[in-house]
């Protein structure tokens, strides 16, 4: 019960990544801004993980390679896409293909791992991606693929990058803690953003950057990523990459909450009923299934 309330927080945090997200975007350049983020996180994640690594070694060559591409993928391109994606298209189109991860998530864990799924799991997740598709588009369907460019393009390449640390993740989820692999995914996207960052800071004259472009950041740092990530890998040890995708359809109902709440923007009745469709997802994916005996 514990895992699902901190993957439901973690959905919530990672909507208002949304938000911030956008915000940053108003201040800074794309590399920039993802730099910012990650060395907060990392700066966040170091004293925890001297805790958990003190005299042990944090794994073998082949694990490390494992994290090093979990880390440029989740850390260095997928903030790279996230960030100039946002700049193209508004956040709550952006959540809307966020969303389609669980489906990815669940493809490539059947395939290539060999998960079973359940019975209700398959309508489980038809049910999470329906709702999010209705909260986004406020029920007008005809409208999901109207309109589709490069911003779009970039949050799908978001998904991709999200789905390869899905799974990699739950490869190495027996060999290193949780905290140890979100740790060194930040800071190896932090050293992979540097560069990035210095020519485009270069590039605008080196200007002062602005206490709520470092607030915004903060917000992505501790929330999105050390907070989300660690209880993001917590859910993919204790309930598998299926179980735990399926939370990233609560991102889209967090989303228009929080744009009600902070932006004042109007909940509507498909907005309620997505919402709700969303939770009916979650309860029959998440639902404990009786193994029966021989």
């Amino acid at each position: 019960m514990l895992t699902l309330i901190k993957l439901t927080l973690t959905s919530l945090f990672w909507a208002g990544t949304f938000i911030a997200g956008k915000k940053l975007g108003g201040y800074v350049t794309p590399a920039l801004g993802a730099f910012m983020r990650f060395l907060a996180a990392s700066l966040c994640l170091l004293p925890l993980l001297l805790k958990v690594s003190a005299g042990k070694r944090v794994g073998n060559l082949p694990t490390m390679a494992w994290i090093g591409i979990a880390g440029i993928a989740s850390t260095y391109l997928y903030n790279i896409f996230f960030l100039k994606g946002l700049q193209l298209i508004e956040s709550s189109r952006a959540s809307l293909i966020v969303a389609t991860c669980p489906i990815f998530i669940t493809i490539v864990s059947v395939i290539f791992t060999r998960e079973k799924l359940h019975m209700l799991q398959i309508p489980g997740i038809l049910l999470g991606v329906i709702g999010a598709i209705i909260v986004i588009t406020r029920g007008q369907l005809d409208q999901i693929f109207s309109g589709l460019g490069r911003g779009e393009l970039l949050i799908f390449g978001c998904v991709t990058c999200w789905v390869v640390y899905t799974m990699i993740s739950r490869r190495i989820a027996d060999r290193v803690p949780p905290v140890t692999v979100v740790a060194w995914c930040c800071m190896i996207g932090t050293v992979c953003l540097l560069p990035g960052a210095w020519s485009e800071w270069t590039a605008a004259g080196r200007p002062i950057i602005p206490f709520y472009a470092w607030l915004y950041a903060g917000y992505l740092a501790v929330f999105g990523n050390a907070l989300g990530f660690i209880w993001y890998n917590e859910g993919l040890e204790k309930i598998g990459p299926t179980r735990t995708g399926i939370f990233i359809n609560l991102i889209p109902p967090f989303t228009m909450l929080l744009s009600y709440l902070i932006l004042k923007e109007t909940i509507g009745l498909p907005t309620l009923i997505g919402a709700l469709l969303v939770l009916a997802g979650l309860f029959l994916t998440n639902r404990p299934v009786s193994v029966p005996r021989e």
